[in-house]
């Protein structure tokens, strides 16, 4: 009947609810973090937790700029994420390219290569040992060539392109196309949902890699900013004796913390909003066939 509703069955209230109480957990602790971040020591005191800043303070982000060194961290993490990124992407699919090919020769070998490297790793110092030996120690290629290639990407984008119409590429050759200008403009066009999911997968790896860059980035001016972040985070005791050396009357450890977090993740939830329609259709693209 017209204007008729479908009333909402027990399952679907359960799961609005259930729904809303983890927005909340997720997004409550966020918003504290925000709040903490433009809050002075004072008002911090009095009140640990706020709906918003009762004295509202930019002290806490001018101390993380003037005294922490932020912007090499930027300049250097930007460096790894963009050309990092771009190296990834690049042998990632033409390695998923020359898998897709029906007539490559020695297909079956690469593959079964490509597959042992997601059950079995070098290991740690072997790693850092081939890393020393190529003389990449405090290089930011070393982070790069590290994880520039990622067997999942690789095996979803294969996928991918097994699913486009051998019609295509075969028509693309017949009127003289070479295999590079089959794979930049015909391949790669059809599946650019896969490309802009995986190259933000990519550079969101970059961004949050602080693992090995704690390990092979030990000078100052290589430093990227998740190493900051982390020295921020977890030198409580001398980051709180160095703010009581300065003019930063109020500064405090917490949101100082927060505003570091707050620095770090503002360039990533800048960039979402605008590729987040691609991941379902890149994900899916690349999953049906296997």
């Amino acid at each position: 009947m017209k204007g008729s509703r479908k009333r909402p069955e027990a399952m679907d209230i359960v799961s609005a609810a259930v729904l809303t109480a983890l927005v909340v957990l997720i997004v409550f602790p966020f918003y504290t973090s925000i709040v903490t971040s433009f809050t002075s020591s004072m008002s911090y005191v009095k009140y640990p937790v706020q709906l918003y800043p009762r004295s509202f303070t930019l002290e806490n982000y001018s101390y993380v700029f003037d005294r922490m060194n932020i912007l090499s961290g930027y300049k250097n993490t930007l460096f790894i994420v963009l050309v990092g990124t771009a190296i990834g992407m690049t042998i990632s699919l033409m390695y998923a390219y020359a898998l897709a090919m029906k007539a490559y020769p020695g297909k079956k070998a690469a593959f079964l290569f490509l597959l042992i490297t997601m059950y079995f790793g070098g290991g740690l110092i072997p790693t850092y040992l081939l890393i020393r030996d190529l003389k990449l120690i405090n290089n930011p290629f070393a982070i790069i060539f590290l994880h520039a290639v990622s067997p999942f990407h690789i095996i979803i984008m294969k996928n991918g392109i097994d699913q486009l119409p051998s019609s295509l590429t075969e028509a693309a050759r017949i009127d003289g196309a070479g295999e590079l200008q089959t794979f930049l403009r015909i391949v790669i066009p059809l599946i650019k949902p896969i490309v802009v999911t995986f190259s933000l997968f990519t550079a969101v790896g970059y961004w949050n890699e602080w693992y090995w860059s704690m390990i092979v980035l030990n000078k100052p001016n290589v430093k990227t900013l998740q190493i900051m972040l982390r020295t921020i985070v977890v030198n409580t005791e001398s980051l709180e004796l160095d703010i009581h050396n300065t003019d930063y009357l109020e500064v405090f450890s917490q949101g100082l913390k927060m505003a570091a977090v707050m620095i770090t993740m503002v360039p990533i939830m800048i960039v979402y909003p605008f590729l987040q329609r691609h991941f379902a259709a890149g994900i899916l693209v690349g999953a049906v066939k296997m």
